[in-house]
This record gives C-alpha cells, structure tokens and sequence, in this order.
C-alpha cells in the first residue's frame, strides 16, 4: 500500500469520530446546541467546567476523559499553551497519572 492511500485512509478515520461527536452534543450548525446554549459564550462560563489537578493546576481538558482528548486534538490555541507552559509539576502529574490538556492561567 502506497503512502498516499495510507495518508488519506488515516485521514477519513480521523474525521468519522468528530461526526459523530458533534451530533452527541446536539450542534445543529446554526452556532447553537439543540439545549440553545450559544457556542460563543464567554470564558469564565468555559472555565467553570475546567479539569484541577490534585496539585492545584487547572486545565481546559481532562486527557483522561477520551471526549475531551477528543476536544484537545483539535483545539490548537489549547496545545500551543502547553507547549510552551514550563512548569514542572506537570512532569510529576504525569508520573502519578494525572493528564491536563489546555493550561489555564487564572
């Protein structure tokens, strides 16, 4: 198999799950959720539902909910903020199997 046909089977895959999760959440395409809650709400809202680790860093995604994983892979703003969050502790999280995803700075 050619890596061309392997790129776009990977590809195709990828996108089914997110299909699939934005109708489990009722997006009906419109920038509103069949609860008629707007996607655009502010983020004191977005983070009241925020993941805190037991060392008290708080993130946007729990990695260890396969929804939010889900949320994280594409959430770019999300990964960038952790790329670049240099805290140590996240190592030890990791260690004693804590996963954050997005770190929030409040």
């Amino acid at each position: 198999m050619n890596i061309k046909k392997i790129l776009a089977t990977t590809i195709v895959l990828s996108a089914i799950p997110l299909t699939g999760l934005a109708q489990d959440y009722g997006y009906n395409g419109d920038g509103q959720n069949e609860r008629g809650y707007n996607e655009d709400s502010s983020s004191s809202n977005q983070n009241s539902d925020a993941y805190e680790s037991s060392f008290g860093n708080r993130y946007k995604y729990n990695l260890g909910d396969p929804g939010d994983r889900v949320k994280y892979g594409v959430d770019a703003a999300a990964q960038l903020r952790d790329s670049i969050d240099v805290n140590p502790i996240r190592s030890i999280e990791r260690n004693i199997g804590e996963y954050g995803g997005g770190v929030l700075d409040d």
